[in-house]
């Protein structure tokens, strides 16, 4: 027996798939930004060819998928037992959640900022109502698809609205946090970021998390903000040098996690203070949010790696890589982990070095957790179910 468990671990070790295994991928033929939703024993998501899939949870069998005027670049939320998910064009879909029919759609605007704008904002549902950045607004919708309200900001909203105590919030490329009353969209607060010197506006790109009466995000001026989430003024701000911060953000009871951009980090910060915890250096971004799950951090990077971290520690558990990055990896990557000579990220040629590192199967996505498996996106088109152990 005592020889058996040490074969066990010596495999473990050697394959590096300690602690998860793969239960099924399934392959959409187009990358896939946005995050998995999950609803009554089906997941789906949508892809770089705006096809919208919906997939039996426990096998990974495509149900149904339509197909939307536009590539889709958020994610799907939930109104009673509606699918809502918008596209690139800005027209929100409502789908019938069984059969995929669309119920009606809102067709707004929206466009892209630059190469870097992976993500358009995502549908929220609150008191029944549904909030989605669209262009340059926040847009409030009815149930039946009628436009309630809109706000106009300064710049594009491509942040997910996070509501609370009947205010929602959202960031603007504008550079300010917005809180607006959910009843009639009347402004009640905004909170203007820093600004850097080559990047003034201090762009906010993703999400806004609430969290205990504070509201966290992070900016393209290298800052991670924390916010009185009533009043609007500053609790603690964390400067990152030379980085973007786009990653969504997550909390535990004393601390929030994020990824970093350029400088290929991922931090975990104390809640109160904004104090250092730990820092894990990566050789590559990361985007997407990451998932608590019991003592782990899930999170996905742009090298194909999605990542299991000790969240009190900052320390590999375990990784598992895609098939993109499998294949393509030793084309951007020398052995020892870092970028081969002369492969410039932003040189002359930068659009082109990025569509190269997304065939990295890049995972911009958050991951989710449910009944101890773990779903997430890949831009090599797979969506990947793992078994958690």
């Amino acid at each position: 027996m005592r020889f058996f468990k040490i074969f066990v671990f010596l495999v473990t070790a050697i394959t590096g798939v300690q602690g998860q295994s793969l239960k099924w991928k399934f392959n959409s033929n187009a990358g896939i930004t946005s995050t998995p939703l999950i609803h009554n024993n089906q997941l789906f998501f949508g892809n770089d060819n705006g096809q919208f899939f919906a997939l039996d949870l426990n096998s990974g069998k495509e149900n149904w998928k339509v197909q939307l005027s536009d590539s889709i670049a958020g994610s799907a939320a939930i109104l009673m037992d509606l699918i809502l998910i918008n596209d690139r064009s800005g027209q929100l879909y409502a789908l019938n959640s069984k059969t995929g029919k669309t119920i009606w759609s809102y067709q707004g605007e929206d466009h892209q900022k630059d190469i870097w704008d992976y993500y358009t904002s995502s549908p929220t549902v609150y008191k029944n109502k549904i909030y989605i950045g669209l262009n340059n607004e926040l847009v409030c919708i009815s149930e039946k698809g009628e436009r309630i309200w809109s706000f106009k900001t300064k710049g594009l909203v491509h942040s997910k609205p996070s509501c609370s105590n009947g205010k929602i919030y959202f960031g603007s490329f504008d550079g300010k946090l917005y809180c607006l009353d959910e009843k009639d969209g009347q402004l009640l607060w905004a909170f203007k970021t820093v600004g850097e010197r080559y990047f003034p506006d201090g762009a906010i790109q993703r999400d806004v998390l609430i969290n205990n009466g504070t509201a966290y995000f992070g900016s393209r001026d290298y800052n991670v903000y924390a916010i009185h989430a009533q009043k609007g003024h500053g609790f603690w701000n964390f400067k990152e040098q030379g980085s973007w911060v786009v990653s969504n953000m997550v909390a535990d009871s004393t601390t929030l996690y994020c990824g970093t951009s350029d400088t290929h980090r991922f931090y975990a910060l104390d809640k109160n203070t904004g104090v250092l915890k730990w820092k894990l250096d990566l050789n590559m971004r990361v985007y997407g949010g990451p998932t608590i799950f019991k003592d782990q951090l899930f999170f996905g990077c742009f090298n194909g790696f999605l990542y299991a971290v000790d969240k009190d520690k900052g320390t590999i558990n375990w990784k598992f890589q895609t098939d993109g990055s499998k294949k393509n990896y030793s084309e951007i990557f020398g052995s020892n982990g870092h970028f081969k000579d002369g492969f410039e990220l932003y040189g002359a040629n930068y659009k082109a070095t990025d569509r190269k590192i997304l065939t990295l199967g890049s995972i911009l996505g958050t991951p989710v957790v449910d009944n101890n498996h773990l779903y997430f996106g890949s831009k090599d088109g797979n969506l990947y179910a793992l078994e958690l152990e």
